[in-house]
């Protein structure tokens, strides 16, 4: 019970403290007096604005030191929204005056940072004027503070619609001569252009769109353009989900492909997501995936009998082995040089304490037959000294070699684990979907950006 009582406390805090945060906006009520549309696009709309609260400051944007500013569908102040038919694009702007009524009967610049007085019943009189609205618009509504006026559509926006549907109509036409032309990609050019002036045709459309791009990724795909058919592959799926099965084969052997392609260049991780996404595309496949897997994966005898030189294994699988030496050598590291780094340390400190080892060795043999020699007690103490001296520094020195070639052996065989986990198929997911979202704005998006 005592639970329950609290939850609700919480509750009804967490409701008082949303209305008081947003009170600021639910206290203004606006009524629109008089909305005039005038012959060259200027619109003024007379609002009263009452504050039945206290005391209130919001941020009014207008005039020319706001035009650049960024408005969305968040934003409840002053602004008009509207579609320009002719482009097809959806717009919203600021006013470029607001202005408040005195007490004297004139209308005052209203402040761009305001403080509305509690006003009760009675109101404000302001004068909200946006210029230069297209003619051609249609929907248009004005917003403040939250509170919308719908006008409609503007004096042309009857002839800008029939002009926009005659040219859109053309636009069909002529994509589709240039289909039956086989001309796939100025087909697709005009299909988009239609859809982005008449948004309504996406459906009718993107079919057709689709067939476009599977036309041209299998003419790519004949001609072993693999990364190009790939990417038309994709493209006619975002216009058109229901080709998946017509194109799986084809668009998962040319991911196969470009997957090889990736491997020989030694980009293992990109090779083996696009394996796996060749596989999520068309499972069938996936056999040959896995084949190509088996000879791809590595064993590690060999491996571990090479990486017994310090090093030479480190500089083989690293691409561009050459200039990666040259940017260490010049100062220059990063992930990438990682491993000839790595290569460039263990043959040096091989080799280095190899030579200092077997000197030394051969000193501490020298040292120690002038002992045996010595014909005074304080010779034979110094060569004494100097034998252990050197026994000591080449035991040093081959402790230092042989974990040279120990790091290089765990090191080899590390990398040839991570390596063959990459290529097998049970480490990697193929039920994650590879295929983004897509919407009607998106596809006609990609689209223009294609051509």
């Amino acid at each position: 019970m005592k639970g329950t009582t609290q939850m609700k406390a919480k509750i009804l805090f967490l409701i008082l403290t949303f209305l008081m945060v947003n009170s600021s906006l639910c206290q203004i009520r606006v009524h629109y007096k008089d909305v005039q549309v005038n012959k060259n696009g200027d619109i003024i709309a007379t609002v009263i604005a009452q504050n039945i609260g206290s005391r209130t400051h919001f941020i009014v944007r207008y005039g020319a030191r706001w035009q650049m500013t960024r408005l969305d569908d968040k934003d409840k102040e002053f602004s008009i929204k509207y579609k320009h038919i002719p482009s097809g694009r959806d717009y919203k702007e600021i006013p470029s005056s607001v202005t408040v009524k005195s007490i004297y009967g004139q209308y005052m610049e209203m402040e761009h940072s305001y403080e509305m007085p509690s006003t009760g019943t009675s109101g404000e009189t302001w004068r909200v004027m946006f210029t230069n609205i297209p003619l051609e618009a249609e929907n248009v509504k004005i917003d403040i503070l939250g509170w919308e006026y719908s006008i409609g559509d503007l004096s042309l926006a009857d002839k800008a619609r029939y002009q926009r549907d005659e040219k859109v109509n053309n636009l069909i036409a002529e994509g589709n001569k240039f289909q039956n032309r086989n001309d796939y990609k100025d087909a697709i050019v005009s299909y988009t252009e239609a859809i982005k002036l008449d948004n309504s045709k996406y459906k009718e459309l993107s079919p057709k769109v689709s067939l476009g791009f599977f036309n041209l990724a299998e003419i790519d795909f004949e001609n072993n353009e693999y990364e190009s058919a790939i990417e038309n592959y994709e493209l006619c799926l975002n216009a058109d989900k229901s080709r998946r099965a017509e194109i799986s084969a084809n668009y998962a052997e040319a991911l196969f492909q470009e997957a090889d392609s990736y491997y020989s260049q030694s980009d293992y991780v990109l090779a083996s997501d696009v394996f796996a996404k060749a596989i999520n595309i068309d499972n069938s496949i996936k056999d040959k995936v896995d084949s190509r897997f088996n000879s791809i994966r590595m064993s590690q005898l060999p491996n571990v009998a090479l990486s017994s030189l310090p090093g030479i294994m480190q500089l083989y699988r690293s691409k561009n082995t050459s200039e990666k030496v040259s940017q260490v050598f010049s100062g220059s590291f990063s992930p990438d040089n990682l491993d000839v780094l790595n290569g460039l340390i263990m043959i040096g400190s091989f080799s280095v304490c190899s030579v200092i080892s077997y000197s030394s060795y051969n000193n501490a043999d020298d040292y120690y037959d002038k002992y045996l020699s010595a014909t005074s007690e304080q010779d034979a103490g110094d060569y004494y000294e100097q034998t252990i001296s050197a026994q000591k520094t080449a035991l040093i020195a081959s402790t230092i070699s042989i974990g040279a070639v120990l790091w290089s052996i765990y090191d080899s065989y590390k990398w040839v684990n991570w390596h063959n986990y990459m290529f097998t198929l049970n480490n990697k997911k193929y039920s994650a979907a590879i295929l983004p979202i897509v919407t009607q704005d998106r596809v006609a998006v990609n689209f223009a950006l294609e051509f």
